[in-house]
């Protein structure tokens, strides 16, 4: 089950300044939230990836045009 993460001060003004709030202040609900959402991610993922090797010789696949629509960009 997802946690919520509570949007305190402390997590948008060390956002803003680029520093980590689970650095800053680990005590801190937020920090503590996303420090149990990384723990979460990271025992989801597996720890050995797969691996897949082309058989020698066989031909690649062809690739599809990418096409889509430009989204607007806020300024």
């Amino acid at each position: 089950m997802l946690g919520k993460i509570p949007l305190q001060e402390e997590l948008r003004v060390a956002s803003d300044e680029g520093l980590p709030l689970v650095l800053d202040d680990p005590d801190a609900p937020a920090a503590q939230a996303l420090r149990h959402a990384a723990r979460g991610l990271i025992a989801a993922t597996p720890q050995q990836l797969a691996v897949y090797q082309e058989p020698v010789g066989a031909p690649l696949p062809e690739v599809p045009q990418v096409t889509g629509t430009a989204l607007p960009m806020a300024k």
